[in-house]
């Protein structure tokens, strides 16, 4: 009976030591979904800054807490050589305020973490009804930067803007986004500048009024006592006047020319580049006459270049004078020249031919020519006689109208000779010329031996006897002459010597050179 006396009564500190177990966590579930429902955070998270400097943050404390009690925000543990306060402290959540963070000269560069901790007013400290979060401050080195500008030379033309890259270097990368106070000099007249932040850059505008000229642009930037500066050049030139309009002739290199119906005309076109940049021409042809046809050789061309046009007529062509205009054309713009185009009528073709009688004669004889000029037309006919030594005779006769002529011809050399025809035509029919034709010249026939062997005396006295009968013919000559003198009433002198009557006041004889008395 002892034994379950006992058993009930220890099961009932047990339950009450459960039970009250349960109730204490009840409530602890209760307040702290409460409790937790507020935070707090910082921007940034990270700031730079140089031993004796100051700078800050901005702290976050959000939601709201059961009770609304002031909540305080506090640097712990602090760290040694860098201080922090607040603007705004010890009020309910939520709220916002900047702290200032002091950093002593003294302290050594390098990377702090700085706990900061909002304390709810009655809560333990620290304890789970608090709430903290980091900054961190870097501190660095002497603070340093350079400055330069990109490229180091520009050329515009007056009225152009120069535009020149702005490159910073720090001496630290934590000092990274420090603001540089930048001032520029060495502008010319005429000229303005514009800084663009980022990326950082230097714009310089002209004017078409700046001076040509070269202008060293110096750029002076200054940070934190720090004074750095760079130049770069800029050089005006002249401004360029806009580039001529595109402009071209065309240029034909010869103004006229003839042809007959039937044949081909060729003219050499120029196409000759006068401004601007050179662009596609096309040619084209107006005014050529009937029947005919035209190319052009190229047809299209960038100036300057030349082209070839054949005007081919027909023997159907009109004869005439034709206007012939050529075009090159290029989108709107359209350039001209004329040529002329003389057609003449088509004209038939004649022939002539000749023939020779005999192909063999002796210096002295004669030969005979005889030619035909087909179709027959009454004409002048030349005839061509080549000696053997090249010298040419010409000759004319006149052809019948039924075209034939002829002709008798005694050479005076021995030898190959030759002999050829030829007409100028008229405006029915074009010229011809016969193939030459040869013949052979062969010394004078000798005088027979016989005759010269039946004269006494032979040769010798032939030539005597043809002496005197000259001098007999002479004299009776002057005789009859003397006579027609006197019967005429013309006074006359005869000489002494041979007889021979001669006028009066001569001097000599004009038979036998007798000086008269």
């Amino acid at each position: 009976m002892a034994g379950n006396l006992f058993k009930p009564k220890r099961l009932d500190k047990i339950s009450h030591a459960l039970l009250l177990a349960l109730i204490t966590l009840g409530l602890i579930t209760a307040t702290i979904p409460g409790a937790f429902a507020w935070d707090i955070y910082a921007t940034p998270s990270t700031r730079s800054v140089l031993p004796g400097g100051t700078t800050t943050f901005t702290i976050h404390v959000t939601g709201t807490i059961p009770g609304n009690p002031n909540v305080q925000l506090l640097v712990s543990p602090p760290v040694l050589g860098i201080s922090a306060s607040f603007t705004t402290n010890n009020v309910p959540a939520p709220f916002t305020s900047t702290m200032v963070v002091n950093v002593a000269a003294s302290k050594a560069p390098g990377t702090y973490e700085i706990p900061v901790w909002a304390h709810p007013e009655g809560e333990l400290f620290p304890g789970p009804g608090n709430r903290a979060t980091s900054v961190y401050v870097v501190v660095g080195g002497p603070f340093d930067f350079s400055i330069t500008l990109s490229p180091p030379s520009i050329t515009v033309k007056q009225g152009e803007t120069a535009r020149f890259q702005i490159i910073l270097t720090y001496s630290d990368p934590s000092y990274s986004g420090t603001t540089i106070t930048v001032q520029v000099t060495g502008l010319g007249p005429g000229m303005t500048y514009q800084l663009v932040p980022s990326p950082p850059s230097l714009a310089i505008f002209t004017s078409k009024s700046t001076p040509t000229g070269t202008y060293p642009i110096t750029l002076i930037g200054s940070a934190m006592g720090v004074t750095h500066q760079t130049t770069a050049i800029l050089i005006v030139t002249p401004e360029q006047p806009p580039p001529p309009p595109f402009d071209f002739a065309v240029e034909p290199t010869l103004g006229s020319q003839s042809v007959k119906a039937g044949e081909t005309a060729t003219f050499t076109i120029n196409v000759r580049l006068i401004s601007g940049t050179a662009e596609a021409v096309t040619l084209s042809l107006i005014g050529n006459p009937d029947y005919s046809t035209y190319t052009f050789n190229p047809s299209s061309g960038n100036p300057s270049f030349s082209s070839s046009l054949r005007i081919s007529t027909s023997t159907s062509t009109p004869p005439g004078t034709y206007a012939l205009t050529i075009t090159g054309q290029d989108g709107d713009i359209t350039r001209s020249a004329i040529v002329e185009l003389f057609v003449e009528k088509a004209k038939s073709e004649s022939s002539i031919s000749i023939s020779l009688s005999p192909p063999t004669l002796r210096v002295g004889e004669t030969l005979s020519i005889a030619g035909v000029l087909s179709p027959g037309v009454a004409a002048e006919i030349e005839i061509i006689y080549r000696r053997p030594d090249g010298f040419e005779l010409t000759k004319h006769v006149t052809a019948s109208s039924s075209g034939a002529f002829s002709d008798s011809f005694a050479p005076d050399a021995e030898g190959v000779w030759s002999a050829y025809a030829r007409w100028a035509g008229n405006e029915e029919l074009e010229p011809s010329e016969s193939p030459p034709a040869t013949f052979t010249v062969e010394p004078p026939a000798p005088i027979p031996t016989a005759i010269l062997e039946q004269i006494p005396g032979g040769l010798t006295t032939l030539v005597a006897v043809i002496a005197i009968a000259l001098i007999a013919l002479a004299a009776i000559s002057l005789s009859r002459r003397g006579e027609r003198r006197a019967a005429a009433g013309i006074p006359t002198r005869k000489c002494s010597r041979c007889g021979a009557e001669s006028p009066a006041g001569s001097a000599y004889c004009p038979s036998c050179g007798e000086k008269l008395q």
